[in-house]
């Protein structure tokens, strides 16, 4: 190689002393960036597109964790490679796509040991969006970092995966910019996005809780207690009724239906007379006369209520009413546990179907599960994002054909 460069060097020389001229620009022409140098530098150039083109797809799994988040990202990232695509995964959620933090998904990080595994392995982040220069971004500086990513990485779709936050944001995005392919996958605990009959994540809650609950029944029944249950909730109350039937609660708490209550008191007196024990399940988003839940202001642009134990306070009051009541918080054990087989089938199915509908080139839309098929609404036809229980949905007249006091 030295010898080499002797020659090339004499050669040169040469040429000078002949008067000829040496195009600078071509022997100092410099190897273009590598992707993530051009998207570091913010200096993606036409060049750069040209030499580091290849199909790739993005996912990210947005706002709080829970079961099955695993599952969407291991069948996205078989199916992504079936059809020659690279994945990447964004940590931390829209975090990760604004800092540019990512991993390149591959068989070792997608083995089938993590479709058991709760939680998910590209992280959670519910904290404020801070920009590079250490300030709160609002939503339309978000908006605006995620469309320029999107294109900077050459995305050819984008999986995004949250509950129906995100749905409004992926809506926000798409405004700005209807360009982005963008597949959003429903996913909460509380199980109350609009447009699928089942969220990923709820099923396995409703186990959590239940086996719970049931490990509370027996300690009710040894010192004759009546137990006062709360288990998350935010704005239906899915969690609490699907675990009390499916546990023979007594009493039933969610916000969409208003309480009674000296109605609740003679329904726990009136089951404690039969077998000495009750079971009272309330979501945590419950108020009463005695507690109203007050909203934190987390920022400029983050607004979250606290809920303040509305468990606590009712056992207190039953307390007054003449029975040895106990309040039980369950918390964030909720989100974890082994993953439900019903969680990982359904978020397989929504990750693969993700990645189908991005390499047919279809429209962004969000998935969904109804009558026991997967199927997408568009962007453009999502009118709200949130579903309620009511009272005329089945699993209610269930409950209260069981007896069961789920308030007015």
């Amino acid at each position: 190689m030295f010898i080499r460069y002797k020659k090339l060097l004499s050669v040169i020389a040469f040429l000078e002393l002949c008067g000829c001229s040496i195009d600078q620009t071509q022997t100092d022409k410099k190897e273009p960036l590598s992707l993530n140098d051009a998207i570091l530098t913010n200096n993606l150039t036409a060049e750069t597109k040209q030499t580091n083109h290849k199909k790739r797809i993005g996912i990210l799994t947005s706002g709080g964790d829970c079961s099955g988040l695993n599952a969407i990202i291991y069948a996205a990232y078989k199916k992504a490679k079936a059809f020659g695509y690279e994945m990447i995964g964004f940590k931390y959620g829209v975090h990760g796509v604004v800092h540019n933090q990512y991993i390149v998904l591959d068989d070792t990080i997608c083995n089938s040991d993590i479709l058991q595994k709760s939680g998910t392995i590209l992280k959670s982040n519910t904290k404020v969006l801070l920009g590079e220069n250490g300030k709160i971004l609002n939503k339309e500086e978000s908006d605006k970092e995620i469309i320029k990513r999107y294109h900077a990485m050459q995305l050819d779709g984008l999986i995004y995966v949250g509950g129906n936050g995100s749905i409004g944001a992926i809506k926000n995005i798409l405004k700005k910019d209807p360009s982005l392919r963008i597949i959003g996958v429903p996913k909460t605990i509380d199980n109350d996005i609009a447009y699928t009959d089942e969220a990923v994540g709820f099923a396995t809650v409703s186990e959590v809780v239940s086996n719970a609950i049931e490990n509370i029944i027996s300690t009710a029944q040894s010192h004759e207690r009546v137990f006062v249950v709360e288990v998350m909730g935010r704005d239906a109350g899915c969690i609490a009724l699907i675990s009390g039937i499916a546990t023979g609660a007594d009493v039933i708490l969610i916000p969409e239906k208003k309480y009674k209550w000296d109605n609740l008191v003679r329904k726990v007196k009136r089951s404690y007379d039969e077998k000495k024990y009750a079971i009272v399940v309330v979501s945590e988003s419950v108020e009463s006369e005695e507690m109203k839940h007050k909203s934190c202001q987390l920022s400029d642009v983050l607004l979250r209520k606290e809920y303040g134990g509305i468990a606590s306070v009712i056992a207190n009051k039953l307390k007054k009413s003449g029975f040895d009541a106990k309040a039980v918080t369950l918390g964030h054990i909720q989100r974890g546990g082994r993953t439900a087989v019903a969680d990982r089938l359904l978020g397989q199915k929504f990750g693969a179907e993700a990645v189908k509908l991005i390499n047919n080139h279809d429209k962004s839309g969000l998935l969904g599960y109804q009558n026991d098929r997967i199927v997408k609404t568009n962007m453009n036809d999502i009118v709200s994002t949130t579903r309620s229980l009511k009272a005329t949905d089945e699993d209610i007249l269930l409950a209260n054909s069981l007896g069961i006091y789920v308030g007015e």
